[in-house]
């Protein structure tokens, strides 16, 4: 919403309250916890069929599959290539988004819609199945998307979004969910 003073400001909808109330929708029909717990019950980490890790994921042009950006680059799982994953070190701030992820770190200044973008109660140690979730408006509504957390890595390093601290992985998940 604009103002007179040319400053855009935020509302958060109260859904409770009935304004903007819908449905969490489903992105792609995939539920994080009937997911998570399937992964869990079978033993197999979650491999996301909508988003399979590969050169044609990168992109097109500079990052197509034929490019010389593309070259080396390997899917990983967080704990393949950092000893000590962790979701979210001690808390999410604009500091944490590294490699130019204006709309990331801008997030991290309003801690309530933050927590609604980022779910809280996932991390790489308890229930660990290799399935995130995060809740991107899309088109009016709240829009639960899930991904698996491979991601793309070149030389042992993230080649996008990336946190200060090397073993925090919220924001690059969080641009894949985006992606």
């Amino acid at each position: 919403m604009a103002s007179s003073s040319g400053r855009v400001t935020i509302q958060l909808v109260d859904e409770e309250a009935g304004v903007g109330a819908g449905r969490l929708q489903l992105f792609r029909g995939q539920s994080y916890e009937a997911i998570r717990a399937a992964c869990l019950d079978s033993g197999i980490l979650f491999r996301d069929p909508y988003f399979p890790a590969g050169p044609d994921a990168l992109g097109y042009d500079q990052l197509g599959p034929d490019s010389e950006k593309a070259k080396g680059v390997k899917w990983m799982r967080p704990h393949e290539f950092c000893a000590e994953p962790k979701f979210i070190c001690e808390d999410m701030s604009r500091t944490d988004v590294c490699q130019g992820s204006l709309a990331a770190a801008s997030l991290t200044l309003y801690p309530r819609l933050l927590r609604r973008v980022v779910p809280p109660g996932q991390d790489f140690q308890h229930g660990y199945a290799g399935v995130f979730h995060f809740q991107l408006w899309q088109f009016g509504r709240w829009m639960d998307v899930v991904v698996d957390d491979r991601l793309p890595v070149r030389e042992g390093k993230l080649m996008f979004v990336r946190s200060e601290q090397r073993n925090e992985f919220w924001a690059p998940l969080l641009e894949k969910a985006y992606a």
